[in-house]
């Protein structure tokens, strides 16, 4: 995107299913989004993540904040 981040797309057909934003300048994906409720919960954003770390050749790690709000969920804190 001329910014320092690029956005992938997942479609079937003409379709639009989820999209993700890999930030190169902060080496994260930003956002990872699967846009009907019926599509989540089908291992379509663990595959768009793995499609990225194959790409980039490297794993990722989960973000700071990605972790607090997990953290939160497992102690009843939402």
């Amino acid at each position: 995107m001329g910014d320092g981040t690029a956005v992938y797309y997942v479609h079937a057909g003409e379709v639009l299913i989820a999209r993700a934003v890999l930030q190169f300048f902060k080496c994260c994906i930003g956002d990872v989004f699967v846009y009907k409720e019926t599509n989540r919960r089908r291992g379509i954003a663990s595959a768009l993540y793995r499609l990225i770390e194959t790409e980039l050749g490297r794993s990722g790690r989960p973000s700071r904040v990605r972790a607090l709000w997990a953290s939160r969920r497992r102690h009843g804190q939402l």
